[in-house]
């Protein structure tokens, strides 16, 4: 270890992560949504 206080993984890279997590979620609850719609 260097001694640095530093997390491995840059909190840039988790936002980044999660918002496209969240954007997949999103797109995938909408698609089912449609679905729903043109099935009635």
């Amino acid at each position: 270890m260097n001694g640095t206080t530093e997390p491995c993984i840059s909190p840039a890279r988790v936002v980044q992560h999660w918002y496209f997590v969240y954007h997949q979620c999103n797109s995938t609850v909408q698609h089912m949504e449609t679905h729903a719609l043109n099935t009635h």
